[in-house]
């Protein structure tokens, strides 16, 4: 059978899902991704990387019954903001750091001015304030307190052009992942060259991004992953883009949210038109996307559990907040964990008005950890006065980046 593989590079799980050319889920692998935590840092070692994308890929074709020769094309969807530095050798002079990584406490100044340039929102898109989760923060960091290592660059590559680059030779990616960097230039598809001297890189030390969907190149004989030679790679995309496309943005609803580790609201716009606020980078074909997203998602119900009620599931207490919201007896957890579900309706409804310029729509389609409430899309509904679908699927990002890939096959999806 004819299928197509996306790879989800998540932060919590690495998922590999093998798709029919007609959208169904074939196989799926999920291996928790190999992190370190030492302090403020969050690394994955470059051969754990591997290790554990293997372990994903051979579980997604066993459960399938295929082989990788069966695969007819790859695609994959990224985090933001992860990288790894490489030599001339292309040997790694650090492990993979991740945007969750905390090791920068203090912005530097000619960072935060180059934020506060009067075109800095125009030429990036990124309306969202200046963080130490930036790969921008932490390669700066990396220049002033690792200078050896700093001398030594021959390319900087994010996770996603990482997995590009190691199973093509191509130093290829996607310009949704590449406009998460502050580095590209959205309107003028190239790097924008104030954002690279600000760190002090030059633009042959990155990769080159293409529109999400378009074939990048062909994979190499070097048979990473188990896939053939000559099986296309296609550009991906930014997880929340990807896990909306999986989702249905644009043909189920207009506007997708996805309630996980953070809060993500998306929708598709005509034209780059950037807003504060929010993320705007290209999307498919001759698209652009809106993203909005805040901190308080469903890694708040997660923290209160390990807090307070270690010993009771998220499911019992989302049951609870239920009958605290009907009014029925629901104990000493029922009302604060309904609080910390309001709340998220509430911000929910604050980026969907954001992303919409006050008008909201009549639906949205939801995904992440919460779509598998239907209290929850209730409440959502209730509050917002859109209605809230969630889908079947409940890997949306290895769908997503499926569909992109099955565009290098037939006109699918």
């Amino acid at each position: 059978m004819k299928s197509v593989v996306g790879v989800d590079l998540g932060t919590s799980y690495f998922k590999v899902g093998i798709f029919s050319l007609d959208g169904e889920l074939l196989g799926l692998g999920r291996v928790p991704a190999p992190t370190l935590c030492d302090g403020d840092m969050r690394t994955i070692d470059a051969k754990s990387f591997w290790h554990s994308l293997h372990e994903a890929m051979d579980m997604a074709t066993n459960a399938a019954g295929i082989s990788g020769r069966d695969i007819q094309a790859v695609s994959y969807s990224s985090q933001a903001n992860t990288f790894i530095l490489l030599d001339r050798n292309d040997q790694p002079l650090t492990p993979l750091i991740s945007w969750s990584d905390k090791r920068v406490r203090n912005i530097d100044d000619s960072l935060r001015r180059l934020f506060a340039e009067d075109d800095f929102l125009s030429t990036t898109g990124i309306g969202n304030d200046c963080s130490g989760g930036l790969a921008l923060a932490k390669l700066m960091w990396i220049r002033k307190n690792e200078p050896g290592i700093w001398r030594r660059v021959d390319k900087v590559m994010s996770i996603s052009d990482y997995l590009v680059y190691a199973l093509t030779g191509v130093r290829g990616g996607d310009e949704s992942t590449a406009q998460m960097l502050a580095m590209w230039d959205v309107p003028n598809r190239r790097w924008w060259r104030r954002g690279l001297a600000c760190v002090g890189l030059d633009e042959d030390m990155l990769s080159t991004p293409s529109r999400s969907g378009e074939v990048i190149t062909t994979t190499s004989s070097a048979g990473l992953l188990g896939l053939s030679p000559g099986v296309p790679l296609v550009a991906g995309t930014l997880d929340h883009h990807a896990s909306a496309i999986g989702a249905g943005l644009g043909q189920i609803a207009q506007v997708a949210e996805s309630t996980g580790t953070v809060q993500a609201c998306i929708c598709y716009c005509d034209s780059f038109r950037p807003l504060a606020g929010c993320c705007v980078a290209a999307g498919v074909g001759d698209k652009y996307y809106r993203l909005a997203f805040d901190n308080y998602g469903a890694s708040m119900l997660e923290q209160y559990q390990r807090n307070h009620a270690p010993e009771i599931s998220i499911d019992q207490l989302v049951l609870l907040a239920q009958r605290a919201h009907e009014g029925a007896p629901a104990g000493p957890h029922g009302a604060p964990v309904l609080e910390i579900m309001n709340k998220n309706a509430q911000i929910v409804q604050k980026l969907i008005d954001r992303l919409c310029d006050h008008d909201m729509p009549a639906k949205v389609v939801s995904s992440g950890g919460g779509a598998k409430s239907q209290f929850w899309l209730r409440l959502k509904t209730e509050l917002i006065g859109s209605e809230f679908i969630a889908t079947k699927n409940t890997e949306n990002a290895s769908k997503g980046a499926a569909m992109l890939a099955a565009r290098a096959v037939c006109d699918c999806f």
